[in-house]
């Protein structure tokens, strides 16, 4: 027969040990990746050349709010251009042609970008996993009248600028470049060896943030997408960005860990 032994202060210590338990299994089932379920963007921050560093992101159409740091937003490369007409590039202010001259997409820069593509596609570094809510963001600067439309697998969806989640920096001034040669360009590679000159200086447009959900184009939930092809006549993408996601603490469990250290301190004084 095992026998228990009725101590004073024992059931202090069953309550905190029980309490313990519920602590570790509550910061256990915190620590698995969780959606995060973004409708808006409220506030985007830019370092040196415009380079995104963060931005503040509206979560389930509600008041609350997280931030996405430039390590959750997944990178493309251009693996597919075709112009009919001369190229054009957008650059930082006093910026020079990068080299390869595709990589100008490439940066994370908002003012720095391809201006008028027939046709763009863009392969995300990483797979772009469908999660409630957005899961793509491309930023465009121009009007709001700037059109698009957005190919993934065999559905295609038309957007327009003036309908984007975000607009602002329009103060920040940008160069526009143009190819020494006319068209047609048909690959990335026509892109990178073409030579540009400086056509002109602006300063008047906004950037525009769209949230793209993979919904709209039949990609099931869980499952995830590597490339998307954009068709304009006037959207210039000056980024495109996956969203990854990444562990977001419950607060229940960070409540729960708060009052296990308060029933531990209760129990030292005793």
């Amino acid at each position: 027969m095992i026998k228990f032994m009725n101590r004073p202060g024992m059931a202090v210590n069953a309550g905190i040990a029980l309490l313990a338990a519920s602590v570790l299994s509550g910061l256990t089932a915190g620590a698995k990746a969780a959606p995060v379920d973004i409708t808006d963007i409220t506030n985007v921050s830019l370092g040196s050349g415009g380079v995104v560093n963060s931005m503040t992101v509206q979560i389930g159409g509600g008041p609350g709010t997280d931030t996405l740091l430039q390590s959750d937003l997944i990178n493309v490369t251009l693996t597919g251009y075709t112009d009919s007409d001369n190229a054009q590039l957008t650059l930082t202010d006093g910026g020079s042609v990068p080299s390869p001259v595709a990589s100008v997409v490439e940066d994370f820069s908002i003012d720095s970008g391809i201006a008028n593509p027939s046709s763009a596609t863009f392969t995300f570094n990483a797979p772009v996993v469908n999660r409630p809510g957005a899961d793509i963001i491309l930023v465009d600067v121009g009007g709001n009248n700037d059109a698009l439309t957005v190919a993934i697998g065999s559905e295609d969806v038309a957007y327009i600028a003036s309908t984007a989640d975000y607009s602002g920096f329009a103060g920040r001034a940008f160069d526009i470049m143009q190819s020494d040669g006319g068209g047609p360009f048909t690959s990335v590679s026509d892109l990178n060896n073409a030579t540009f000159s400086l056509a002109s200086s602006t300063s008047s447009s906004n950037r525009n943030f769209l949230l793209i959900e993979l919904d709209d184009f039949l990609v099931a939930s869980g499952d995830s997408i590597t490339a998307l092809t954009i068709t304009a006549s006037e959207y210039d993408p000056m980024a495109v960005f996956g969203i990854a996601y990444t562990a977001i603490p419950e607060p229940a469990s960070m409540t729960l860990f708060a009052a296990a250290g308060g029933l531990c301190m209760l129990r030292r004084r005793r």
